[in-house]
């Protein structure tokens, strides 16, 4: 497995969605020495916790099984490898967002 690959799985990782052992215990060594995806699976737990406790109302069966049945058929897109500098967003590369906007986006 890539590494690569491995900064695309943070997400199924905290969901405890990966499909074997091999790739939990990848993602898991990964996470001993990638700051950036260690911090990531931080934030998504603390969100996924947030989310949990928000709303709680059974799923349909019917919706699960063909969400699940989708899943295989769609991938995470690795990270962008392109160097940061001057783009269409702003002198950064990004317009930088109020504050509000981000507490907003946050809660």
């Amino acid at each position: 497995m890539t590494t690569d690959e491995l900064h695309t799985l943070t997400g199924a990782y905290v969901l405890d969605a990966l499909e074997t052992d091999e790739e939990r215990e990848a993602v898991e060594r990964h996470l001993t020495q990638c700051a950036p995806c260690a911090h990531e699976v931080r934030e998504l737990s603390e969100t996924t916790v947030r989310l949990g406790l928000a709303a709680a109302a059974p799923v349909d069966p019917a919706l699960r099984a063909e969400v699940l049945r989708r899943i295989t058929d769609v991938r995470q897109l690795p990270p962008a490898t392109r160097p940061v500098g001057r783009s269409a967003g702003g002198p950064r590369g990004l317009r930088r967002l109020p504050r509000w906007a981000l507490a907003a986006s946050l809660a």
